[in-house]
């Protein structure tokens, strides 16, 4: 059991640090403000699994209590959520009345840079929650 209540809490750093680096790439701009809304609800979400796990942590069903809550749901619905199609739309939509090339240029890596960070944390989240199938 100790086992993996290790590693879940290894799972729950691994969330917070992918969390932690698209917020730190999104937060304060405007453009992404639906990436930065998304990574609260994550880090959210991981608080609250964080604390529920501190509270049954003695009574030994770890497991079993967090897939039975609605937590795990919590994270699943943020992975359904299509945010990279929102995002990659909203910077399109800003890139028609652009003209400068290396104004868009700059906006596809940066969208760039975003997936990949996003793509993480979506696979962290999946790898945490298929602890609990």
């Amino acid at each position: 059991m100790q086992a993996k209540n290790l590693v879940i809490n290894t799972h729950l750093v691994d969330l917070n640090k992918a969390t932690q680096a698209l917020y730190e790439l999104s937060e304060g701009l405007s453009l992404l403000d639906v990436v930065s809304e998304m990574t609260l609800k994550v880090s959210q979400a991981v608080s609250e699994i964080s604390c529920h796990c501190e509270e049954i942590l003695a009574e030994g069903e770890l497991i079993d209590q967090i897939a039975d809550s609605e937590l795990i749901e919590i994270l699943d619905e943020i992975v359904d959520i299509d945010v990279m199609s929102e995002l990659e739309n909203r910077i399109h939509n800003a890139q028609k009345n652009i003209q400068d090339p290396v104004i868009n240029e700059f906006l596809g890596q940066l969208i760039e840079k975003i997936e990949l960070r996003y793509i993480c944390l979506i696979e962290t989240i999946h790898e945490f929650n298929a602890l609990f199938v």
